[in-house]
């Protein structure tokens, strides 16, 4: 359906540097069907609808593996921007992994203990 742009980041653990990518976009909606066992559940619906949107990288370099995602969403996929949306969206879990290593690794945020969300929610603005 289209395709976008973007750099994949490097992955250490691999031996990977980062790269350019282009990845191709396709998405469509189906539906999941209630497992029969679950069919005496009556507040359950038959079906849920989901849309997918299936990126897959275009490949430059054989030795690397492409970056291939199938994204299931419940939010409305009916055109090529709103495929592109989403696919933009999860390409910063990269941005959003590495802050969270940030504040285990780096900033230790898990060693106090602290229960609640304030507490919790001051020490990630304080760090």
């Amino acid at each position: 359906m289209g395709k976008i742009k973007t750099t994949i980041p490097r992955d250490s653990r691999r031996g990977l540097k980062e790269r350019e990518a282009v990845l191709r976009l396709r998405y469509c909606d189906f539906a999941i069907r209630r497992p029969q066992i679950l069919n005496k559940v009556k507040h359950l619906k038959a079906a849920q609808k989901v849309n997918v949107v299936y990126v897959i990288e275009e490949q430059q370099d054989k030795a690397i593996e492409p970056v291939e995602w199938f994204l299931v969403a419940n939010e409305p996929v009916e055109t090529d921007e709103a495929a592109y949306e989403k696919a933009v969206w999860y390409m910063q879990r990269w941005k959003v992994e590495r802050f969270h290593y940030v504040l285990k690794s780096g900033c230790a945020v898990e060693k106090p203990q602290e229960r609640s969300m304030e507490k919790t929610t001051a020490l990630v603005l304080i760090y």
